[in-house]
């Protein structure tokens, strides 16, 4: 049996389309690539958790970070039934791979630690706290 060009190409084309289909040639997703600059806007948040041997906490606020490192917040908090409103100033880290960790005091001297991973090209931040004693969770967008 002899091909023409014809048949020859769109045997090709049986060939090579279901392996392009099928992601055979297609470009591999590359990982993300995070920086503390990624972290950097205005974010709007929310925390709900509780301290062992002291009760519940949950609070909304604002958070800026400045995409160097630095951030400031101010919250409204529920904190074992008590509303307080502290202003809140720290540090972070943001790894290549779009995770972080956050130091921060609020205007009272109360440090806290937190490990986050950032989301939607830092748009969605997801947090818990990394201290003794804390069950604390907080989900930030920024504004």
């Amino acid at each position: 049996m002899r091909l023409d060009l014809r048949s020859k190409s769109a045997l090709l084309l049986l060939v090579v389309a279901p392996a392009l289909l099928l992601g055979g040639w297609a470009p591999t997703r590359q990982p993300p690539m995070c920086s503390n600059r990624t972290l950097d806007g205005t974010y709007a948040f929310v925390i709900n958790g509780s301290f062992v041997g002291f009760g519940p906490i949950a609070a909304v606020g604002l958070t800026i970070a400045d995409g160097n490192g630095n951030f400031t917040a101010r919250e409204t908090e529920s904190v074992n039934g008590t509303i307080v409103h502290p202003r809140v100033a720290g540090t972070y880290v943001v790894n290549r791979d779009c995770t972080g960790s956050a130091t921060m005091t609020d205007d009272s001297g109360t440090v806290a630690h937190m490990d986050f991973v950032l989301s939607d090209d830092g748009r969605n931040v997801d947090m818990v706290q990394t201290d003794p004693g804390a069950i604390v969770l907080s989900k930030g967008v920024r504004q």
